[in-house]
């Protein structure tokens, strides 16, 4: 299948919506379907504001058009609320082609955080987007659950992957590591990954009174002030995948303090390493992982932090393989429109390839 997925937030970003985005094209081509990526490098363009985590196309409709229809698609899947989707959104409304599209980057919480703007208004904007899609496509079933009740009724919960080979236990040990790629390291080792913002809820981990060290990977507008408050905790920065998923390896447990309604990518490859989690009982987390013996859940973190250590590290990589990119592709195509070819007989078929400026 010929899959067209417009998106406006792509590289050089590097926050979880672009990773899901490249994985998902990645395992669609193994899995012998033709994606291509729309992306805001492909026009006139300047950068958004970092807190909005997506660049900004410019008028980019009649050059949008045009490249839609050379690529011919079997499904056009629309994955951000940005200027391209609403572009893309327009286009598919004014030639009858019927569209899929993906609640993902929580706009009205980013909006309210860089413009403060109220979040009802740009919930309630983002609802008249997606009305019109044959298929909605929320991150988790809380998520799809809240939007059937706000009248989205094609709402539809879809989990991304994760990479279940790069997120992987070390080679060679089912326990953990004495000391990982650090170097010898006070255990428990409680890690962290993510955003190093005060609205992550990161001090809650910081704060914690356990034994052991604590690693941070992540970078954010709150990190220089909490290295000084926390110097001996251990930050890592933004690191590579293939690094990361070695600290992942390295850990005895991974504490996330979050309480959001997106199911945490780092979550899942965490368990796909073998390192339990501990966190709040969201209720994301609850539907995503509350049925395994793969992570601790509850109000009180220090509690859940204890009851991790007790997880066999096979237990947690169980809970992450139902939800490897095989998977979680299949059903994405799944809930793909697809297109009646007849009716746009002039348009241009064209291989495969994530489109470069």
């Amino acid at each position: 299948m010929k899959i067209l997925i417009v998106t406006d937030a792509w590289t050089p970003h590097t926050h979880g919506l672009v990773m899901a985005l490249t994985e998902l094209v990645r395992q669609l081509q193994a899995d012998g379907h033709e994606p291509q990526v729309l992306h805001p490098g492909l026009f006139r363009h300047r950068a958004g504001p970092g807190w909005l985590g997506m660049d900004l196309a410019l008028l980019p409709g009649r050059a949008l058009l045009r490249l839609m229809r050379e690529a011919a698609p079997d499904a056009i899947h629309i994955a951000t609320e940005g200027p391209l989707g609403w572009a893309a959104r327009r286009i598919c409304l004014a030639q009858g082609w019927g569209f899929t599209s993906a609640w993902w980057l929580r706009l009205p919480q980013r909006l309210r955080r860089g413009l403060r703007l109220p979040a009802p208004w740009t919930a309630a904007l983002l609802r008249h987007f997606h009305r019109p899609a044959q298929r909605v496509l929320a991150g988790s079933q809380a998520q799809a659950d809240a939007l059937q009740a706000a009248g989205l009724a094609q709402a539809r919960a879809w989990v991304a992957g994760v990479d279940t080979r790069l997120f992987a236990p070390a080679r060679g040990t089912s326990s953990r590591q004495p000391h990982g790629p650090l170097g010898p390291l006070a255990h428990p080792v409680s890690l962290y990954v993510g955003a190093v913002a005060l609205d992550q809820r990161v001090e809650d981990f910081l704060r914690l009174d356990v034994p052991g060290c604590k690693l941070v990977c992540g970078a954010g507008p709150d990190q220089p002030a909490l290295r000084q408050r926390y110097p001996n905790v251990h930050w890592l920065g933004f690191l590579p995948r293939a690094a990361l998923a070695a600290v992942y390896a390295s850990a005895d447990v991974l504490v996330h303090p979050g309480r959001g309604e997106e199911p945490p990518a780092t979550v899942l490859e965490a368990l796909a390493c073998g390192t339990p989690v501990a966190a709040y009982p969201t209720e994301v987390l609850l539907q995503l992982i509350g049925q395994t013996r793969a992570a601790a859940l509850h109000d009180d973190l220090r509690e859940a932090w204890h009851e991790a250590l007790r997880i066999g590290r096979h237990e947690a990589r169980a809970g992450a393989l139902r939800f490897a990119w095989p998977r979680a592709a299949e059903r994405f195509v799944h809930e793909l429109h697809r297109l009646d070819r007849r009716t746009d007989a002039t348009a241009a078929a064209t291989p495969f390839k994530i489109m470069q400026a």
